[in-house]
């Protein structure tokens, strides 16, 4: 059951009422006298002060309240419901999957350049397809979550899923060549340029992950690129958080304007960093390190980009509550300009 601050006032009121009542039947009688008269006066005096038609009243009341939204096509079977709907002043929503549908859909990548005579940073054009983002980029974003293969089934989170899918990878299953590899990552058939023949597909084995820790706001992998024996280091989290652990010199310089930019457009905005430990033969060195050795020294590669729809009616339903005069607040764990 509902309480509002009224219905708590509302016993208070009837306390009063009823001492009021009291008092004027007693001074009723003891001004009046003790005969039938002054009876029947603190009788009437008890039946103005305390009217037992007041419910049947609120009855009547909250039927012809029920009838007139009738007639704007809202059906009501519980009639206290209508004085409840009445007395709502705030209305809160969640965000995901309330006032947006259900789950994240990828939208694109922004690769970050690294000019080496310069050491300045830039932002390049965002990319849909993911088969055109340099290597090193496909291979951060089809390795760097914590989802794993149930069956046919993609299991975990639904933003890593909606991100393992647009790369287009598969999550080899069956035994592990290796039982240090936690995973392995085949790469989707590449048509070659005289399209006579296929390449051979990408195999990467992840060799260590960090799971995705709040207070941290990332997480991370180790993976291990089998065609050039390379050990790389990926690392996706916050576009706050990431700005501070990567290299300073990996950073944009608008950085902070680009990524409130797709924020204010209703992005689900994260970013990647990468760094390359070189050929390791022994992998349980790895496997041994650190999180914070692991992590150190990675430089900014991209912003990924998800967007999260408004459902069909939404606005019209907000703008009949701001109509209403009831203020309309929504709750969400992604950033304000996004909520924005």
């Amino acid at each position: 059951r509902y309480s509002f601050v009224f219905d708590e006032q509302l016993r208070v009121a009837a306390l009063f009422l009823l001492g009021y009542a009291g008092v004027g039947f007693a001074l009723s009688i003891w001004l009046m006298g003790h005969d039938m008269t002054s009876w029947l006066y603190g009788v009437f005096v008890l039946a103005q002060t305390c009217q037992p038609l007041i419910p049947a009243s609120l009855t009547i009341g909250q039927s012809v309240a029920a009838h007139r939204l009738r007639r704007q096509n809202i059906f009501c079977i519980d009639l206290p419901r209508t004085i409840m709907a009445g007395k709502v002043q705030v209305f809160c929503f969640d965000k995901t999957g309330t006032l947006t549908k259900e789950g994240l859909e990828y939208f694109a990548v922004q690769g970050i350049t690294h000019d080496k005579d310069s050491s300045m940073a830039e932002f390049v054009d965002e990319v849909s397809d993911m088969s055109r983002l340099p290597n090193v980029m496909q291979v951060g974003l089809a390795s760097c979550h914590a989802m794993t293969m149930m069956g046919d089934q993609l299991i975990g989170n639904p933003v890593d899923v909606e991100q393992f899918r647009a790369t287009d990878w598969e999550i080899k299953q069956g035994e592990r060549d290796n039982e240090l590899y936690l995973d392995t990552l085949l790469s989707p058939f590449l048509e070659s340029f005289d399209g006579s023949d296929r390449l051979i597909r990408q195999t990467i084995h992840v060799i260590k992950r960090f799971e995705f820790v709040h207070a941290r706001q990332s997480m991370s992998v180790a993976v291990l690129d089998e065609n050039t024996g390379h050990v790389h280091v990926y690392i996706k989290g916050s576009f706050e958080r990431l700005k501070h652990m990567a290299s300073p010199e990996s950073v944009p310089a608008n950085y902070d304007s680009m990524t409130a930019r797709w924020a204010r457009e209703g992005c689900y905005v994260l970013a990647l960093a990468h760094k390359d430990l070189g050929p390791i033969k022994d992998l349980s060195s790895v496997a041994r390190m650190s999180r914070e050795q692991l992590e150190s020294g990675c430089n900014l590669t991209s912003l990924l980009l998800f967007r999260n729809k408004l459902k069909e009616d939404t606005t019209s339903a907000i703008m009949e509550l701001k109509g209403g005069d009831t203020r309309t607040v929504m709750i969400t764990g992604d950033t304000a300009l996004t909520g924005v």
